[in-house]
């Protein structure tokens, strides 16, 4: 019996291997499968509202590089 297996022999995979029947990340945390499935929902869930954050928060950035140097005395 092996006692853990490769994912793949790409190098997006480098690190990543099954063991025990959890998947375990370079990290070396241990995911079941219903994490991974869980993960993927809530990734598909959030992405047009981190979308919007993203947007939004990349607008206030910009205005606050632009506002900076005006008042900036560095």
């Amino acid at each position: 019996m092996y006692s853990n297996r490769e994912i793949s022999l790409s190098e997006d995979w480098a690190g990543f291997y099954c063991e025990q029947g959890k998947l375990v990340l370079p990290s070396g945390v241990r995911l079941t499968a219903a994490q991974i499935l869980m993960a993927s929902a809530l990734v598909e869930i959030a992405s047009d509202n981190d979308l919007k954050t993203a947007t939004c928060l990349l607008k206030i950035a910009r205005a606050l590089q632009q506002i900076k140097p005006r008042h900036y005395k560095g």
